[in-house]
């Protein structure tokens, strides 16, 4: 009974590291997006001014 328990937490935490790793992921991809956007917007004004 006490493996059954500690067989589900640990599959329990491994989802947990799974969601929080495609949770990281996503955030890093917005901020590089929001980067690079960031840096266009900078390039253009600069060949403006």
């Amino acid at each position: 009974m006490i493996a059954r328990f500690i067989r589900a937490s640990n599959i329990r935490q491994e989802q947990l590291r799974i969601y929080f790793l495609r949770r990281l992921l996503s955030c890093s991809f917005l901020v590089l997006f929001l980067y690079l956007w960031w840096l266009d917007i900078v390039r253009r004004t600069n060949e403006i001014g």
